[in-house]
């Protein structure tokens, strides 16, 4: 997707690699052809509330959803969580549909995928990935 003007709470970043079921790290462009590896933790989402039998499931849908992908991070660079800065993440990527957490970030005029959101509701059907590759790539889910 093309690149957007952000305000300063917002960053541009490339998802590196998903550490966990709720941890991942990130490229964030600072501007000015600056960027540094930051490790997040997704807002809202925490690891012992998923299943341990649903931890393999859930993870996988977290690679596929965001592995490689380009994101909007939205941090405050106080706020931290064993050592993770917890943020809000949006994929910043063409989805299909209407899945649950499109949203319209405040100040953007572009609707994106609120990470978080989308994660959740794949709980309630113990993270299918079909839905996750639904969205992505608009085929539709059975």
């Amino acid at each position: 997707m093309a690149k957007i003007k952000l305000p300063p709470s917002l960053h541009h970043g490339k998802v590196i690699r998903v550490l966990s079921v709720n941890c991942l790290d990130v490229n964030v462009q600072l501007g000015f052809g600056v960027s540094i590896v930051r490790s997040f933790v997704l807002e809202g989402i925490e690891a012992k509330d998923i299943p341990p039998r649903l931890r393999s499931a859930a993870n996988h849908c977290l690679i596929v959803l965001l592995g490689g992908k380009d994101v909007v991070v939205h941090t405050d660079d106080d706020e931290k969580r064993d050592g993770f800065l917890i943020g809000r993440v949006y994929l910043n990527e063409k989805v299909y549909g209407e899945p649950p957490g499109l949203i319209t970030p405040h100040s953007l005029d572009v609707p994106m995928l609120e990470v978080s959101a989308f994660y959740k509701s794949l709980a309630a059907r113990e993270y299918n990935v079909m839905d996750v590759k639904a969205i992505l790539n608009g085929s539709p889910v059975k």
